[in-house]
């Protein structure tokens, strides 16, 4: 659509010209999802069905084989957001992937509506731990230390959740089933509450 000269470099803003190169890219980068993520669909599946244990097993996994420690070496949730966006991909023949969207009295991370109001809804809140002050502990008080503040995190994220009511975009379309979740990252490793 235009090009934009800056410095050296040249950068170009393109557009997909119309619904059908548009459906070949969804479906190549379903594919390479698919490829890279074999397991997706079985954690898609998980959290459509309300399963944050299992949901949050299969997040694990995630994060450890396909990531690097070097990847979050920023100070802010952005990187697990993109994450877990590309993920998402795959639900968009059932569903609309809307990211930091309006819903209630403020923006959750990811909103995730069925297309059809029988189908599951779901509300991602992200939060994010950077570090913790791990002087002169021994591995022990570390572990404790680092699950009360997992779970401080989760208890802000549930708070703000409910607080902002997020829920309702969800009421507004009568979606049956909504599921809310937090998750908290640290590094390499995240917990995930869901909200009943």
């Amino acid at each position: 659509e235009k090009t934009e000269r800056l410095g050296n470099k040249t950068y170009y803003h393109l557009r997909i010209p119309n619904v059908e190169v548009s459906q070949i890219y969804t479906i190549v980068f379903q594919e390479l999802l698919l490829e890279l993520y074999p397991n997706t669909e079985k954690f898609v599946q998980y959290m459509l069905e309300g399963k944050p244990k299992l949901f949050q097993e299969e997040l694990n996994k995630r994060l450890i084989t396909t990531t690097s420690f070097h990847d979050f070496t920023s100070r802010s949730e952005g990187i697990y957001h993109v994450f877990l966006l590309g993920m998402f991909t795959y639900l968009e023949h059932t569903h609309i992937v809307r990211s930091n969207r309006e819903s209630g009295h403020g923006r959750p991370d990811i909103l995730i509506v069925p297309k059809n109001p029988n189908g599951v809804g779901i509300i991602l809140e992200f939060k994010f731990l950077s570090t913790i002050d791990d002087s002169d502990l021994s591995f022990e008080m570390l572990k404790l230390k680092l699950e009360n503040a997992l779970k401080e995190m989760l208890e802000k994220g549930v708070k703000q959740v409910i607080e902002q009511q997020y829920i309702a975009e969800f009421n507004d379309r009568e979606v049956a089933t909504i599921h809310q979740y937090v998750i908290v990252f640290y590094k390499r490793r995240c917990v995930v509450e869901m909200i009943n």
